[in-house]
């Protein structure tokens, strides 16, 4: 195919030549000035190389989990000018998202404005950022910083777990669960904390006395295991997210219950009226060596012997070897026998049989 030269007013003359895309192209030239003769000339046309990448749309944006982000564009640049065809890349680098097929790679070829646009590009179940690094010829790389966010919960629900015990250093039965709500439906991806109210209370895996989760699909998030720690007592532990009103469980650390009593100090001795019993009455409480239970000491009769306070009964709790100890004991003014009864739970009460001696006049 041939096509006549027309000069220009200064006598110069320029050829026009199809535009190319991404490849090589070679053409050949034939100049004749008159019918003596042509000269022919090959002429090797290269295509632009990309030496710049501009964003066009999509940078910054967020969707839920499982949504589709909107289109990704690029426009492809040479010494200014568009490149037609350009080869450009997009990569998923880090971030729970994926383009059609499953891949995280993805290679496209610019249009006649040196536009480049990403497939569909899916949000998986995974919160947080999301990368996309785009690549051509020699231009600098950009990045498209997406996010994958949790929807915001306007209500929570408790579920299950509220008003359980256990003992102490023992995790407790059931897991703590709420349901997050928006309209009164479940908000899937909820971002959850919950907050142990005393880190020495209870604690989560780790050590821990605060861990966020995600809600499942159906709104549903459930703490890890709970472990109570060592004290006997109350433990809160407060739910919230985002602007949701925060919930309560209200969970207790109960002492153990011992199975059987064990007399260990103070039983059979003797003082004189208004005397402090000189060695303390000691139990063990056992079901394998309870820590925490609840020992009782009471005397019999009450006026014969009393605890600090002037008190005939009192109540302490086990160390972590199952040991309990009464406090100091005083002798009555009355000269009789006096007997102080243990009681555990269920376990046999065991008794300490002691004696207010009179003085032995010189």
């Amino acid at each position: 195919m041939s096509s006549p030269i027309v000069p220009e007013a200064d006598g110069t003359e320029n050829l026009d030549l199809p535009p190319v895309e991404g490849t090589t192209v070679e053409f050949q030239v034939r100049a004749s000035l008159d019918s003596s003769g042509s000269e022919a000339s090959n002429l090797t046309v290269e295509p632009a190389v990309e030496d710049e990448l501009m964003k066009l749309s999509g940078d910054g944006q967020a969707i839920l989990p499982g949504g589709e982000f909107d289109p990704l564009l690029v426009r492809a640049l040479s010494g200014g000018e568009v490149v037609p065809g350009a080869s450009v890349t997009f990569t998923v680098p880090s971030g729970d998202a994926l383009f059609p097929g499953g891949v995280s790679v993805v290679t496209v070829t610019a249009d006649g404005l040196g536009v480049a646009s990403a497939p569909v590009l899916w949000a998986g179940s995974g919160i947080g950022p999301v990368t996309v690094t785009v690549t051509s010829g020699d231009a600098e790389p950009v990045t498209f910083e997406l996010m994958v966010a949790p929807e915001a919960a306007e209500e929570l629900l408790k579920l299950d777990g509220d008003g359980q015990s256990t003992y102490p250093c023992q995790s407790f039965p059931q897991a703590l669960a709420v349901r997050a709500l928006s309209g009164g439906e479940g908000v899937p991806w909820a971002e959850i904390t919950f907050t142990v109210s005393a880190s020495d209370a209870a604690f989560f895996p780790g050590g821990v006395s605060v861990v966020t989760v995600a809600s499942d699909g159906l709104g549903v998030a459930t703490a890890p295991v709970l472990t109570a720690g060592a004290a006997i007592g109350p433990v809160t532990v407060t739910v919230t997210s985002g602007d949701a009103e925060p919930v309560t469980f209200e969970l207790m650390v109960a002492p153990e219950a011992a199975d059987e009593l064990l007399k260990l100090s103070g039983d059979g001795q003797s003082v004189l009226p208004g005397e402090v019993f000189a060695r303390a009455l000691r139990v063990r409480g056992l079901s394998g060596g309870v820590a925490g239970a609840e020992v009782t000491f009471t005397v019999t009769p009450p006026d014969a012997a009393f605890f600090p306070g002037g008190v005939s009964v009192v109540t302490v709790t086990t160390d972590g070897l199952g040991f309990a100890s009464a406090p100091v004991l005083t002798a009555g003014m009355a000269t009789e026998p006096v007997t102080v009864t243990v009681t555990s739970g269920d376990a046999e009460p065991v008794m300490f049989e002691l004696t207010v001696e009179p003085e032995v006049a010189d």
